[in-house]
């Protein structure tokens, strides 16, 4: 995965940053994240939402060599989320960390752009959030 992520997102990014959660400036500094460049803009092409998984298989197949995702297909989440918010929220398990071996997780968000079309907003791949996910790498 090293050829694909970006620089390191600089916890300043997080602790300046329009960030949700509440975390400290300890426990940010933990955080690891990387931004996975590739695969942001990149058009989600699917009529209807149960069709996501195969559509995000393909892509992180084509984008992102070796690495092999399975995504639940059936998901109710996925379509309250998207039928509720409008965008699509995908957390994935994702190989440990190369030199560190801490568990990771790539993080999507796509959502409708101004034509219409669902894109990849924010890729990461990150320490963040891997006690969520829910799939495995193969």
């Amino acid at each position: 995965m090293a050829d694909v992520l970006g620089e390191r997102i600089d916890v300043e990014e997080f602790i300046n940053g329009d960030w949700p959660h509440e975390y400290t400036p300890e426990k940010l500094a933990r955080i690891v994240a990387y931004p996975i460049a590739v695969l942001e803009g990149r058009l989600l092409g699917f009529g209807d939402i149960s069709q996501v998984p195969t559509v995000l298989e393909a892509i992180l197949r084509e984008l992102v060599p070796g690495l092999r995702l399975v995504l639940k297909k059936d998901d109710s989440r996925r379509r309250r989320v998207f039928e509720k918010y409008g965008y699509v929220h995908e957390l994935l398990k994702a190989p440990p960390h190369p030199l560190t071996l801490q568990p990771m997780a790539i993080e999507i968000f796509a959502s409708p752009d101004e034509g219409g079309a669902t894109r990849i907003l924010v890729a990461t791949y990150s320490n963040m959030m891997c006690g969520g996910c829910r799939i495995s790498y193969q």
